[in-house]
């Protein structure tokens, strides 16, 4: 790397990741403005470099850190990053011992790219650069927003020694497809990630959001891409001031301030905390799949619940943890499908999701004229009151599902679908048994979809809560292995199907999904017969 200095080093120190496309001294003119009161350093990648060789993200941390020891540096007022700056500078803030005081995202790059994607990448990104160098800076307009004669030189230069290899090594150690680096929470209140409000990074910001749900998310109203910094240098660098300084953004005209909501909070040993776990399985589902599955309800209302989520979060990224949540994402993606399926020929049925939680697949499965009932618990519903207040054509009823007083509450006259998840395996099979046969009287040409297994797999579903509840008697809940043959005796007028869960509506072909996830979801499909029972009445 190269390294430029400005300023006195005995001042406060302030530290800046640049761009794509250009050298460090792309920061000279906001830097300009702040050498009188701070020191400030501005490291060129490797990348752009003539003579280096590009090694790794960490290898240019190293670099900086060793520089930043050889000029004294302790502490730093303030990290700066542009752009794809965003992705070295989160990896410093993670990885460094030295205290950080402040951090400015300016237009942040937070896009997690898969490795085939970012390979794709690489010729094109080489190819712009080097334009920038061979034209002396006429394709500027066609890659940025703007083609100012202030900014031109710093890509020219940085064209100029850029490298295939190099690029091709930073693109494939940058931009991970993978969860956030984890940041102290004191940290996250003194970080700044600010985007124009018609910026293409403007699409990271609600990722970023739910990662670091303490941080500063100030939006530029009306900017592009890091128009504020290159167009006015000097008020860039007054706002950087401000914020190390006072600790907080000065008044802009063209700031629109993120409004954050009161958070719900949820305390540890109640039932409340019962519905912690299951929609933490989505947003985590919605993170390592986000092909196979997306729940950006789950991802939204983690961000609104006050809960200590360590616990959750580490047990989460085991093996078996990821594969739990494979589980989660098919099931429920399976359950949408049938429903959606039902609604093709009955469009204003009746949606009804028997022990709802807080569940969206209602929501998610609206097709503008169907009518929407969740059911659950009367605690239950009043959390979901709170975080998931009914919408239009939306009804969430407070209940016990065995007590079918419920029933008259259900429209069913366009038809009506109702669909359990994870609910039955708690249920004792004669009032499983009781309630489906109670339906068929109550909505005939009605669809009933959920998901079961069989015994041995029933046993490991609820391990814990059978143990907690001191029930011996396992035998006694439902489970199925063949649902057409055992649960058709019940009653005459139903017609039963059913289908593997996990392989029975996709063949989990995608990247996300290892082959040895493929290899359990046999096994769970096959020997722990893991399926979605269709009942029609």
């Amino acid at each position: 790397m190269l390294f430029q200095t400005y300023g006195n080093m005995k001042n406060p120190a302030v530290l800046f990741f640049h761009a794509m496309g250009v050298t460090g001294a792309s920061s000279e003119p906001v830097v300009k403005y702040l050498q009188d009161r701070y020191f400030c350093i501005l490291p060129t990648s490797t990348v752009y470099c003539a003579g280096q060789k590009y090694v790794s993200k960490a290898d240019e941390i190293r670099q900086v850190e060793d520089f930043l020891h050889r000029q004294g540096v302790e502490r730093l007022a303030m990290v700066v990053a542009s752009s794809i700056g965003a992705d070295l500078a989160m990896a410093f803030l993670t990885q460094t011992k030295l205290p950080v005081e402040h951090a400015f995202f300016d237009g942040g790059q937070f896009a997690q790219i898969g490795k085939g994607t970012r390979r794709i990448m690489t010729p094109f990104l080489y190819f712009a650069i080097k334009s920038l160098y061979w034209s002396k800076g006429g394709t500027l307009k066609k890659i940025l927003w703007c083609d100012d004669d202030s900014i031109k030189s710093y890509f020219i230069d940085a064209g100029e020694n850029l490298t295939y290899t190099n690029l091709r090594r930073q693109i494939s150690d940058s931009l991970e497809d993978k969860p956030f680096p984890s940041l102290p929470e004191e940290l996250q209140r003194h970080i700044y990630f600010e985007f124009g409000s018609i910026e293409d990074h403007f699409k990271y910001r609600q990722a970023v959001i739910n990662a670091y749900p303490y941080g500063n998310y100030p939006i530029f109203e009306g900017y592009e891409h890091m128009q504020y910094q290159i167009r006015d240098p000097k008020g860039f660098a007054g706002m950087l001031a401000h914020i190390a300084e006072r600790d907080c953004m000065p008044e802009l005209p063209f700031i629109r301030k993120r409004v954050i909501p009161m958070k719900y909070k949820i305390e540890k040993n109640t039932v409340q905390e019962t519905l912690i776990i299951p929609l933490y399985a989505r947003k985590v589902c919605s993170e390592l799949y986000p092909n196979l599955y997306r729940d950006e309800t789950a991802v939204r209302l983690i961000d609104e619940i006050d809960y200590d989520f360590s616990e959750a979060e580490k047990n989460s990224r085991g093996l078996m943890q990821r594969f739990g949540s494979l589980e989660v994402a098919m099931r429920q993606n399976d359950l949408a499908f049938e429903v959606r399926d039902y609604l093709k020929s009955h469009p204003n049925a009746a949606v009804v999701n028997l022990g709802c939680g807080l569940d969206s697949t209602g929501r998610s499965c609206d097709n503008g004229s169907c009518k929407i009932y969740n059911l659950d618990f009367p605690d239950v519903i009043a959390v979901r009151n709170e975080l998931l207040p009914a919408g239009e054509r939306e009804e969430n009823i407070p209940c016990d599902l065995n007590d079918t007083a419920w029933f008259s509450q259900i429209d069913a006259s366009g038809g009506a679908v109702f669909f359990a998840s994870g609910v039955f395996y708690y249920f004792l099979t004669e009032k499983v048994k009781a309630l489906v046969q109670q339906m068929a009287d109550a909505f005939p040409g009605g669809v009933l979809v959920f998901d079961a297994a069989n015994r041995t797999a029933v046993k490991m579903i609820a391990k814990t809560w059978l143990k907690s509840a001191k029930i011996r008697d396992v035998g006694a809940y439902f489970a199925v292995s063949d649902a057409k043959s055992e649960l058709s005796p019940w009653d005459s007028r139903l017609q039963v199907t059913s289908r593997g869960y996990m392989l029975g509506y996709t063949d989990l072909k995608d990247p996300s999904v290892s082959g040895f996830f493929r290899l359990l979801a046999k096994v769970g499909d096959g020997m722990m017969k893991m399926q979605i029972v269709k009942i029609n009445f």
